[in-house]
């Protein structure tokens, strides 16, 4: 199990660069046609964002019975969540350093966003529900 959860946690590492790196205008123009997969990814992390329950991913085991209770898949199910929901909330950061540059932002990701995915509408609920709390 340790090697899924080192494949999982990469995902995380390489959007905290990513999160890191588009601070700057500058990267998010040498990205440009990367940034059409990029923002897809961002859509589906805010559709995750949505549908996940914030309570679920700080449940953890309170005593020593339920902590031994625990078998591998449960606990590796426990840190594919928060891994999970770490990457959304990464996911999340991009994309308003995304809207923070809109002039810098090629045109396709822009009409993507927009058009096609609708991320306002994806966004909207996360103002309410708050999932970072």
């Amino acid at each position: 199990y340790v090697k899924l959860y080192l494949f999982l946690y990469h995902e995380a590492v390489v959007l905290g660069l990513l999160e890191k790196a588009f601070f700057t205008t500058t990267a998010i123009t040498s990205a440009s046609d990367a940034l059409v997969d990029l923002a897809d990814y961002c859509y589906r992390r805010t559709v995750f964002l949505n549908n996940v329950d914030p309570e679920k991913i700080d449940e953890e085991p309170q005593t020593k019975d339920e902590i031994l209770a625990v078998t591998d898949e449960q606990r590796l199910d426990s840190q594919k969540l928060k891994i999970d929901f770490g990457c959304a909330m990464s996911a999340l950061t991009i994309l308003r350093f995304l809207s923070e540059n809109v002039p810098s932002v090629p045109l396709a990701v822009i009409s993507r966003l927009l058009s096609e995915q609708d991320v306002l509408l994806t966004v909207i609920p996360l103002l309410d529900s708050c999932p970072w709390r």
